[in-house]
């Protein structure tokens, strides 16, 4: 969580980084960020994908 948090600013974007958690997303086959943590399931590796795939999507 704290590896995600920080690629994402999520100290500067609270609301940015709430709605990139609560966001399903292409790499992680369209579960969300937050469903994987939960889970247990969510990888570092999937987090760079997450992110990266964001921040194109803008």
């Amino acid at each position: 969580m704290a590896h995600a948090n920080q690629l994402i600013g999520a100290a500067s974007d609270p609301w940015g980084a709430a709605s990139w958690w609560l966001t399903p997303a292409e790499p992680l086959d369209g579960a969300t960020p937050l469903t994987l943590l939960e889970s247990g399931r969510l990888t570092e590796q999937q987090v760079d994908a997450a992110v990266l795939w964001a921040q194109r999507a803008m």
